[in-house]
């Protein structure tokens, strides 16, 4: 049988002027692969500026590891804001990706119906300016 491979995109985070903001937490019927009641999958923190002294994703891992599901080591990255999707981790990148409508994306890949890989982009274009910059919208999106 041969593999079947996707890229699934959901902004977390939709942000246009003047409009709520909007979070979708489902990724369909699709879920990582474990050999036991908790996932394991490593977070990496290829995060910069402000995100990585104010320990954004730090924050989050140790949220979702309250969960008796999650337990995911965290890892210091490279800080490649191109924020690839890699196998068997999540990596958290910010960079200033431009007026494209999001302060946050989530983007995971598939094979199987089962999530191989996922990447969190924050977008400084939006965090930059005075609206959302500060760390109560900066922890909120990272969260998600």
């Amino acid at each position: 049988m041969s593999k079947r491979f996707a890229t699934a995109t959901a902004a977390i985070c939709a942000m246009a002027a003047g409009s709520p903001l909007l979070a979708n937490h489902s990724w369909s019927t699709y879920h990582w692969v474990r050999t036991s009641n908790e996932i394991t999958v490593p977070v990496i923190d290829n995060t910069t500026g402000i995100w990585a002294q104010r320990n954004h994703t730090g924050i989050a891992v140790a949220d979702w590891n309250v969960s008796p599901y999650i337990e995911a080591p965290l890892v210091r990255g490279n800080a490649d804001p191109a924020c690839a999707i890699v196998r068997d981790e999540i990596n958290v990148c910010n960079d200033d990706y431009g007026s494209v409508g999001w302060l946050g994306l989530a983007r995971i890949t598939i094979s199987s119906g089962h999530i191989t890989g996922g990447a969190t982009l924050l977008n400084d274009y939006y965090f930059n300016q005075d609206r959302y910059n500060n760390d109560t919208w900066r922890q909120l999106v990272t969260c998600q």
